[in-house]
């Protein structure tokens, strides 16, 4: 399967609302990292290009999350 970045969000009512984490891997491999990371505490996985899809719609009404650094750089 090809790696590649993936794009995981967070619920509204999570504390890290409002971010979203890159993990670069295979599907199944960046899934596994956040799982591990944040149990089942998150929302969506996204390519990064459907990510760019929803950013640059123009019909999108909320703002776009921050990407989160998840390894503390």
């Amino acid at each position: 399967m090809e790696r590649r970045n993936w794009i995981f969000t967070f619920g509204q009512s999570h504390r890290f609302a409002g971010k979203y984490v890159k993990i670069f891997g295979t599907y199944e491999s960046a899934r596994a990292e956040m799982f591990e990371r944040f149990g089942e505490e998150w929302a969506f996985q996204y390519s990064e290009e459907a990510w760019q899809e929803i950013v640059d719609n123009p019909a999108r009404v909320w703002p776009v999350e921050k990407e989160m650094d998840i390894d503390g750089d």
